[in-house]
């Protein structure tokens, strides 16, 4: 698998560790530290998101982030971005996606891995998937929608509320 591809899995880190079979004691929490000082610089928006963040709030929709990022980190990208003002819940893998959804009554969840296309189809909302290649364990999965890019997203997400 490559290196990208697996970042994108939905696999916990210490499952990206085994799988790049890097058993040095401790790499995850030395990953986590390093991440807040390095890897933080290199977070930015997805192309369009911006905009995407402009189009929802002025419908009256409160966005809320989803991540498998530990809570710390995605705090820090949440801050670096400017964002802190947006709820985030971070650790939050398979089940517990879902579970995160239907507690913030969410009514669409938009993301870049199959695994955000399972929780929202689990979680019986509509299903977006942004930026993703066509692949045979996604044509199982059925995303309700599939956009390129999130400012691709943006232009249609009143139409796709409305449906």
């Amino acid at each position: 698998m490559e290196i990208q591809n697996l970042t994108k899995s939905g696999k916990t880190l210490s499952e990206i560790l085994k799988i790049l079979r890097i058993d040095e004691p401790n790499a995850g929490e030395k990953f986590k530290i390093h991440y807040a000082s390095d890897g933080l610089q290199l977070t930015k928006f997805a192309h369009g998101a911006d905009v995407f963040l402009n189009e929802i709030t002025g419908i009256g929709l409160q966005p809320v982030v989803i991540s498998a990022k530990t809570q710390s980190n995605l705090d820090e990208s949440m801050k670096f971005l400017g964002l802190e003002h947006i709820p985030a819940f971070g650790e939050l893998h398979g089940s517990m996606k879902t579970s995160k959804l239907l507690e913030c009554t969410a009514v669409l969840y938009a993301g870049d891995q199959i695994s955000d296309v399972v929780a929202a189809n689990k979680a019986n909302i509509k299903s977006v998937l942004i930026g993703s290649s066509t692949t045979s364990e996604l044509l199982e999965e059925l995303p309700d929608f599939v956009f390129t890019n999130m400012l691709e997203f943006s232009k249609h997400i009143s139409t796709i509320l409305k449906s």
